[in-house]
């Protein structure tokens, strides 16, 4: 299940405008996956403890020097970077203008355009749209080539469906005009799905594609629980949270549910048992006691042999 924390605050101001710097800062906390199963991608995520970063109030450069950074490290299909890596500072959201996140966007076209044939999702921006109403976005842009990517539907960039904020800042849930909880794009014929955060647990009707068809989840995060992984079985989730941490999740097939071995084996039982309910955790005890051991022994229930201090009644 996921488990969302509380959300940083927002806070309203003019920024200016992005600059750039010839200052090479530190970057830690990459972690590089290899061949992962379900694609054979290889993913590189960087998962800074955002709220300690700098914040972007006056200059946004050192943040774009640190990704710059980040990206120069390794070599691998596909980077990722968490949720509200634009703009948190502290416990605090700072919403780009329209302008700001459109002069942002050119200049992470032209990074991704130094990483050839490298799927890159920087993090996802939080923005407040001037043409409707000042409402805040939190989105995921995806870039390859320098170009922004559009996903399967047509759409070119991934708002985040904000539950806890849905009556104050983040848009509405609405699930009309191309809204989806997720992005999916084919990258060297793989299916990827990009989620962020709590959408990640959001069901497959609202999604673009059924989770079956997908290979690769890339989910980027602020504070959340165990991920859903939302692949194939056999695919693979990677989580990039923006607490300072990323993992890797395969899919395992379900479980198989146990045979009913009461109904299998009912001939043995005494008439009064044959058609009453059982609760599971007597089978073993009604079972031992009434169905010959070589019969048990050739069907190998899961707890056969028996525990060693067990006896047969």
């Amino acid at each position: 299940m996921i488990n969302t924390l509380t959300e940083p605050n927002l806070n309203r101001i003019d920024q200016s405008i992005l600059t750039s710097s010839h200052s090479q800062p530190a970057v830690s906390n990459i972690t590089q996956y290899n061949s992962l199963p379900g694609s054979d991608l290889s993913v590189t995520a960087w998962s800074p403890e955002v709220a300690k970063l700098a914040g972007t109030e006056g200059d946004f450069s050192e943040r774009f020097n640190l990704i710059y950074q980040a990206l120069q490290q390794t070599t691998t299909d596909v980077f990722i970077a968490p949720e509200y890596y634009w703009n948190q500072h502290g416990n605090t959201l700072t919403p780009f203008t329209t302008d700001q996140k459109n002069q942002l966007l050119e200049q992470l076209k032209e990074l991704s355009t130094n990483q050839p044939d490298r799927l890159v999702i920087p993090g996802s921006i939080v923005w407040h749209d001037n043409e409707n109403q000042g409402i805040v976005h939190n989105s995921a842009f995806v870039f390859l080539n320098g170009e922004q990517l559009q996903d399967k539907n047509g759409l070119d960039r991934y708002d985040k469906l904000d539950l806890d904020y849905e009556d104050r800042t983040f848009p509405s849930l609405n699930w009309g005009g191309g809204t989806q909880a997720g992005f999916d794009v084919n990258f060297n014929g793989k299916n990827v799905r990009i989620e962020i955060c709590s959408d990640n647990g959001i069901s497959d009707e609202h999604k673009p594609s059924l989770s079956s068809e997908i290979d690769l989840n890339l989910v980027l995060s602020s504070k959340i629980g165990s991920p859903h992984q939302n692949t194939k079985v056999g695919g693979s989730t990677v989580v990039c949270d923006g607490e300072g941490w990323s993992n890797q999740y395969e899919k395992a097939p379900p479980r198989q549910q146990p045979a009913n071995l009461i109904a299998q084996f009912s001939d043995y039982l005494p008439e009064e048992l044959r058609d009453k309910f059982i609760p599971r955790f007597r089978h073993q005890e009604i079972l031992m006691k009434h169905v010959p051991e070589d019969i048990l022994r050739e069907h190998k229930p899961e707890w056969y042999p028996p525990p060693a201090n067990s006896q047969r009644v």
